[in-house]
């Protein structure tokens, strides 16, 4: 009788409940091992460079991934793609095509429903697209001409590839990354415990913090 009378409480999980750690673990050890070599100049800087590409985007990827009820092989897929795709933009011309395909393993999770819990793969009405798409390319184009102008810098494309390789990049790597993690994951959660306002402000200074580091 008394469990009847008594309300039930759901309990949120814990914040970092589900971390990844041993494989975020392995990033990290593989980011310090490359260090090191490169230091001793037992290895060329290039090892550094896609070591850290891939710790420091594979941990945020991963734990976002990890956070919303992903297997964990998944998410060694998703480093490994993300490994390959900066040594690919690292070593072969216009290599950096290849980071596509972290981009396109995330699409496929998201279609297969496997990250509703970030937000992703949810039906979105056709009007709503394209007035984000809209949105997005006028602020973008605002963004743009605001700085050109602020800074006296005319805006000017010079070297095609390396804008490509950068687009590639941003869309593969850094954007995909952060996206996941900040305002997928980490909002996510927070908002479960706490208000909207609250988790908007953990998820914003977090976002900062990892730009002004």
């Amino acid at each position: 009788m008394w469990s009847l009378d008594q309300p039930y409480i759901l309990r949120a999980e814990p914040l970092l409940a589900g971390t990844p750690l041993a494989l975020l673990a392995v990033l990290a050890v593989g980011a310090g091992a490359s260090a090191v070599l490169v230091g001793l100049q037992v290895a060329p800087p290039l090892v550094l460079q896609i070591a850290g590409v891939t710790a420091g985007h594979g941990a945020l990827l991963v734990t976002a991934l990890a956070w919303s009820g992903v297997r964990s092989s998944s998410c060694v897929v998703a480093v490994a793609l993300l490994a390959l795709a900066a040594t690919a933009a690292a070593v072969v011309p216009l290599g950096a095509g290849a980071y596509l395909l972290p981009a396109f393993w995330v699409l496929w999770l998201a279609v297969r429903g496997r990250l509703a819990a970030l937000g992703l793969g949810t039906p979105i009405p056709p009007q709503g697209l394209i007035a984000g798409a809209l949105v997005g390319a006028g602020l973008s184009a605002h963004l743009l001409l605001s700085a050109s102008r602020t800074l006296g810098v005319q805006t000017r494309i010079d070297h095609v590839p390396d804008v490509l390789a950068a687009m590639a990049y941003d869309v593969g790597a850094n954007v995909l990354a952060a996206e996941c993690f900040f305002r997928g994951a980490l909002f996510q959660r927070s908002q479960r415990r706490w208000s909207f306002a609250a988790a908007a402000a953990v998820a914003t200074v977090a976002y900062v913090a990892r730009y002004a580091a």
